[in-house]
């Protein structure tokens, strides 16, 4: 079971939006949570102005605000703030505060392309598609791809990456084949592969792949059928399975409402996507 902190101060009717990564938080206890899970690429300024005049008028907490204004101008190094801000507090143990504290300053040593690396990744990971691809775009600006080969080849993968969860499979086969070229993993040869597979008619994909050397096409059939298996043991497809059966009964109005239903389900998670 998680650990349940005392409120500090009051819940915030207007969120502090952290501007590097567009999450809003309610509280100080929210804050101090994303800190603690986030601390591989918080830079040194996080804390400022804004989020002090947040604490203080929103939160209710002048006496936290004041001792952070103070300390900031004193020493206003990442972990010394964090320190001070967890302490008062209360939010953790002091083994969990001080691996908190190694990980801000073990990111301090991370080169700025890497950071930008981390918060790319971590858009994707969080389903944040347009915050994503404008911060690879950003990386690939300050990349030199001779130099920095594997960096770059996993760039332009996870570009590959966002354009396939959009369904625009023909950029995705694009920047996946980028990679390749850049890096040569294989992996980057089975997803633009996949891409052409997603994006081509069975015959037209089976002509593509006969006119070169594709190996790796034994790859994606195999991931192919795997994921139809996991599709057909799927709630969504049950439920399409559901419409299909109405439609054979002619229960035209039930089918009707069922697919306008999954039409909205799939529309709200497309935008999701795009936020």
């Amino acid at each position: 079971m998680g650990k349940v902190y005392a409120c500090v101060g009051r819940y915030s009717a207007n969120p502090y939006t952290i501007k590097k990564t567009g999450m809003r938080v309610y509280c100080v206890e929210e804050l101090c949570y994303y800190i603690r899970n986030n601390a591989y690429f918080i830079d040194d300024d996080f804390f400022g102005p804004d989020l002090y005049s947040w604490l203080d008028e929103e939160c209710n907490l002048k006496g936290l605000a004041k001792i952070l204004r103070a300390r900031s101008r004193q020493d206003g190094r990442i972990e010394t703030l964090v320190r001070t801000l967890f302490e008062e507090v209360h939010y953790c143990s002091p083994e969990e505060l001080a691996e908190t504290e190694g990980l801000l300053k073990t990111n301090r040593s991370i080169p700025g392309k890497q950071k930008l690396k981390i918060r790319a990744d971590y858009f994707l990971g969080n389903g944040k598609l347009s915050m994503a691809m404008q911060t690879y775009e950003d990386l690939l600006s300050r990349l030199d791809e001779k130099k920095d080969s594997r960096l770059a080849g996993s760039v332009y993968h996870n570009i590959g990456v966002i354009y396939a969860r959009m369904f625009i499979y023909g950029e995705a086969a694009s920047f996946f084949e980028k990679a390749y070229a850049v890096d040569g993993l294989k992996e980057h040869r089975v997803c633009y592969l996949a891409a052409q597979r997603m994006r081509m008619s069975d015959s037209s994909y089976l002509k593509f792949i006969s006119g070169g050397d594709y190996p790796e096409s034994e790859i994606v059939e195999a991931e192919i059928k795997n994921a139809m298996d996991e599709l057909k043991a799927s709630d969504e497809f049950i439920k399409l399975k559901g419409l299909k059966q109405l439609k054979s009964e002619g229960e035209t109005k039930e089918l009707e409402n069922g697919i306008e239903r999954e039409m909205e389900n799939i529309k709200e998670n497309y935008r999701a996507l795009l936020e």
